[in-house]
């Protein structure tokens, strides 16, 4: 599961996936920027949200973070992305205690 995120971020490529989530759970469509572990632990994905079923603001596109263990379903999608969205900060900054990729 993690090997495709990881796969997506370097190759820059959006990634699909099922997201588990109270009234909320649905397919979503991102740009993967980075994958590390949060302050508690957690294995997190930060990404800019492009579409697909959101409980907080889903007609807005912006910055995202997805616990990977409630994601299922994850597949790269040939779509690409050059520009570097803004707000993107590389580590460190504040969101992962440890980085696995980033963009």
């Amino acid at each position: 599961m993690t090997s495709l995120i990881e796969i997506a971020i370097e190759k820059r490529l959006q990634l699909q996936f099922y997201y588990l989530e109270e009234n909320g759970s649905g397919v979503r469509i991102v740009e993967p920027y980075q994958l590390g572990y949060n302050h508690l632990g957690h294995k997190v994905l930060s990404a800019w949200f492009l579409s697909g079923t959101s409980r907080s603001h889903p007609e807005e596109t912006n910055w995202r973070q997805y616990l990977v263990s409630q994601m299922t379903g994850i597949s790269v999608r040939t779509e690409n992305f050059l520009t570097i969205r803004t707000g993107y900060k590389r580590a460190p900054n504040g969101l992962f205690r440890m980085v696995i990729s980033e963009v």
